[in-house]
C-alpha cells in the first residue's frame, strides 16, 4: 500500500471485513466526484440548511493526499478477493481510512441506504472498528519509530482535518429516515398525515373556520 514498506504494519483482512470497509469508502469517492462536478463549493450542506445547527466551528480542510489514500484503499485493499482473506501492509493513515469507511458503512446501513442491509451490521462494524483501532495503534508506533513524532503529528493533523471536511461535505445525510421498503406502512401513514394537515391549513381559513389556538376570525365568534 505504501511506497515505504518499512513504515507499514502487516494486516489480515477477511472478505467480509473488506466489504464493510469498501461500502463507506466508495461513498466518500462518489461524494468527492459529485462535489468536484458542482465546482467544489466551499459551503457544506450543513450550512445550506434552513435549520440552525450549533457547534459548526471547524469543518476541516480538503486534502488531495488524504483523498488519494481513500481511493487507494478502496481500489486496492478492499477490491475483489480470490481467497477468504488477504494479508496487507498498511500504515496508520491507511488504517484510519479503513475505520472511517466502516463508520460510514454503519451510518448508511442505519439510515437504510444499503440494500440488502448487511446482517448484524452493528455488531460486525463495532467489532471491526476495535480490531482496526488496535492495528492502527501498532502501525502508529512503527511510523513514529521510523519517521519520528513530528512527521506523524503532521500527517495525523492533516488526516483529522480531512475527516472533518469529509463528514461535513461528503457524509452529511439529510434523509433522517429509512428508504428501504416499509412493511408496517409507517412512512406511508406519515406522508398521508402530512398531506391532510397541509390540506386543512389551506381549507380552514377559506371556509371561515379557525384552528384550535387561533384567534376568532369574526367578532363575537365563539
Amino acid at each position: 500500500m505504501s511506497s515505504k514498506r518499512n513504515i507499514t504494519s502487516p494486516v489480515r483482512v477477511t472478505r467480509d471485513e473488506a466489504m464493510l470497509i469498501r461500502f463507506g469508502l466508495l461513498r466518500l469517492v462518489i461524494a468527492h466526484d459529485r462535489w468536484q462536478d458542482r465546482g467544489a463549493p466551499p459551503v457544506s450542506p450543513r450550512r445550506n440548511t434552513t435549520i440552525p445547527i450549533s457547534g459548526l466551528r471547524d469543518e476541516g480542510a480538503f486534502s488531495p493526499d488524504c483523498q488519494a489514500t481513500v481511493l487507494r484503499v478502496a481500489a486496492v485493499a478492499t477490491s475483489s478477493f480470490e481467497a477468504q482473506s488477504r494479508r496487507l501492509r498498511l500504515g496508520p493513515i491507511e488504517l484510519a481510512a479503513c475505520i472511517l469507511g466502516v463508520r460510514a458503512t454503519e451510518m448508511m446501513a442505519r439510515h437504510g441506504h444499503l440494500e440488502p442491509c448487511p446482517a448484524n451490521y452493528k455488531v460486525r462494524c463495532r467489532r471491526l472498528i476495535k480490531k482496526l483501532e488496535r492495528l492502527r495503534k501498532r502501525a502508529k508506533r512503527t511510523y513514529i519509530r521510523v519517521q519520528g513524532q513530528e512527521a506523524f503529528a503532521e500527517a495525523s493533523h492533516r488526516w483529522q482535518q480531512y475527516v472533518r471536511f469529509a463528514r461535513a461535505f461528503f457524509l452529511f445525510c439529510t434523509c433522517n429516515r429509512r428508504i428501504l421498503p416499509d412493511p408496517l406502512g409507517k412512512r406511508r401513514r406519515r406522508l398521508i398525515h402530512d398531506q391532510w394537515i397541509e390540506y386543512f391549513r389551506e381549507e380552514l381559513p377559506e371556509r371561515g373556520l379557525v384552528r384550535l389556538g387561533d384567534p376568532p376570525a369574526l367578532p363575537g365568534w365563539q
